[in-house]
């Protein structure tokens, strides 16, 4: 939970950092990904402290099969998340604004990070962390002012 809140704020930094670059594709993108990464916030809030409180008092209820609206609830915010990710990360990566290495490793971690197994998300979090040494350090980003995706 403490890596997605994290997320919020690591998208809120690349993206300023290279908002004009990216355009508008890359903004749709970016507040697609950061409503995916708060309702996840949510989600995982939920798991980790109403769902044990909840099969103390109710635990038939848990027992019990998903209804349709926690299903697409599930489905929607798993598909904010990732096409967001993606949309952002194709756009972070015509921008040139972040090595492109990064980039590359930013989509693949995307995709590859959506797959229910064990350290999926490795990859997307070292693209996020290269992505922040890079901001902070102003090294690897591309020479002169980024061309505006159009």
């Amino acid at each position: 939970m403490i890596g997605a809140m994290l997320l919020l704020v690591a998208l809120v930094g690349i993206y300023a950092s290279q908002a004009e670059a990216v355009g508008v594709l890359g903004s749709v993108g970016f507040f697609i990904a950061l409503i995916g990464t708060a309702l996840f916030v949510g989600a995982t809030w939920d798991s980790i402290f109403f769902t044990p409180a909840l099969a103390q008092a109710e635990p038939a209820f848990l027992d019990s099969d998903p209804t349709f609206l926690e299903i697409a609830g599930g489905v929607l915010s798993q598909g904010l998340l990732v096409g967001g990710l993606i949309v952002f990360a194709v756009s972070t990566l015509r921008a040139r604004v972040y090595p492109q290495a990064a980039a590359v490793l930013l989509l693949v971690g995307a995709v590859v990070g959506a797959i229910p197994l064990p350290l999926t998300t490795i990859v997307f979090g070292v693209a996020l962390a290269w992505m922040g040494v890079s901001l902070l350090t102003g090294t690897g980003a591309a020479a002169g002012p980024p061309s505006r995706v159009r």
